[in-house]
């Protein structure tokens, strides 16, 4: 097995549920993991589990498509360079925004707009400050996911479309 972003090789010497020890889990049970070649410290949160024939994408910059949502009433413009902070499954990183190639208000759609205001639908690059684990939506949804939020209050939700760049 391979624990990622950091590439680190690990092998599982067990698996247990509540405190028994067991051959397997099924989806979506809780379990615990004993794993040799790494210390405890060395794990937190976003890191990844993976199978090391099929590592889980580290990306740098990917392009969304996302809802925003309502924005700080000292921020209530959207543009590239905006910076807040980015929720996908247990990872937590700084990002910037980047181009906004598309939006859209329900009555109209803007090609390359400036800035959006809140509640509106845009497509967007986004630079992550350190490399994260995910997936594009389609191949893995619950990898796919992400919210923005900005001074602790969610701005934005959205879904991961393509990765633009890999780490």
């Amino acid at each position: 097995a391979i624990l990622m972003p950091s590439k680190k090789r690990v092998k599982v010497s067990g698996v247990y549920i509540d405190e028994g020890e067991v051959g397997f889990a099924s989806v979506g049970e809780n379990v615990r993991i004993k794993l040799l070649g790494v210390e405890e410290d060395a794990l937190s949160s976003g890191t990844v589990l993976c199978c090391s024939l099929s590592p889980c994408p580290v990306a740098c910059k990917i392009l969304a498509f996302m809802k925003v949502m309502e924005l700080l009433e000292h921020r209530p413009l959207l543009t590239a360079g905006y910076t807040c902070v980015m929720h996908v499954h247990t990872a937590r990183e700084e990002v910037m925004l980047g181009k906004i190639l598309e939006s859209s208000d329900g009555k109209k759609k803007k090609t390359n707009p400036q800035f959006v205001t809140s509640d509106c639908l845009i497509s967007i690059e986004i630079m992550l400050s350190k490399p994260m684990c995910m997936e594009e939506y389609e191949a893995c949804s619950q990898l796919g996911r992400f919210t923005l939020r900005d001074e602790g209050k969610t701005i934005a939700a959205g879904r991961v479309t393509k990765i633009l760049e890999f780490a």
